[in-house]
């Protein structure tokens, strides 16, 4: 592809035109089935992620800090982290929002003050949450892989 030359009517200055590259179909498509396969991936993860969750709610009480969940201590290739997060149970903010500022007759920046101490003042839900694994230290990979291959 070649560039052209245009020259401009009232000045003397040149404008080069770069060439237009379309968009290869190869790739296009590649991205598109990248894209629902990748989507396909993390539903899957989602649902997993559910199940585990479930599995390990009852494991320990809901206290701070860190468990590591694995099944057979060293003979596990990754180690799943139990972690617990704050969340807020809050759903009803615009609604309040809106009773306070009729409360307090328009003033929005009262009905605001007001509702940001409401919701500082809401208890907190403990959420578990499963981060992504670990590599396990103590799990030998090499051994492992060359079990994998003579067992094959």
């Amino acid at each position: 592809m070649s560039t052209t030359t245009v020259k401009a009517t009232q000045s003397k200055t040149l404008i080069r035109r770069r060439p237009v590259k379309l968009l290869d179909v190869l790739e296009v498509t590649q991205y598109a089935q990248l894209s629902v396969e990748s989507t396909k991936i993390e539903k899957k993860k989602k649902a997993l992620g559910d199940t585990l969750k479930l599995k390990v709610r009852g494991l320990w009480k809901e206290e701070p800090g860190v468990r590591y969940i694995c099944p057979n201590g060293k003979n596990v290739p990754f180690l799943l982290t139990l972690t617990y997060q704050q969340r807020s149970q809050v759903q009803w903010r615009d609604e309040c929002y809106a009773l306070l500022v009729e409360k307090y007759e328009g003033d929005e920046k009262k009905a605001a003050a007001r509702l940001a101490k409401i919701e500082n003042d809401t208890p907190k839900k403990r959420i578990p949450m499963i981060p992504a694994p670990k590599p396990n230290p103590d799990y030998d990979f090499v051994a492992a892989a060359s079990h994998a291959t003579s067992a094959a």
